[in-house]
């Protein structure tokens, strides 16, 4: 989802704990993650104004009719925000 100040939010679920702790110990996370710092930092949703109302707006995000995921990486109910680095 895009907010209107062209941040980036993408939600995901962890399957488990054992997920969580997996993927902090895994060498390809650990890579791609280092990859996002390098482009963008985290932000806290509740920073963002579109999280103050109970049904902000978002744009939704095409790219190529395909949703870009990570494949083997499960999580626990998080929210990540992405914004670009100026």
């Amino acid at each position: 989802m895009r907010c209107a100040d062209e941040t980036i939010v993408e939600i995901f679920e962890w399957v488990s704990q054992d997920a969580i702790e997996g993927a902090h110990k895994n060498p390809v996370v650990l890579d791609l993650w280092k990859k996002f710092e390098a482009l963008c930092w985290y932000e806290t949703p509740a920073n963002l104004p579109e999280f103050q109302n109970m049904f902000g707006h978002f744009e939704p995000i095409h790219r190529s009719g395909r949703m870009t995921c990570v494949e083997n990486v499960n999580t626990q109910s998080k929210i990540n925000v992405r914004r670009k680095t100026p």
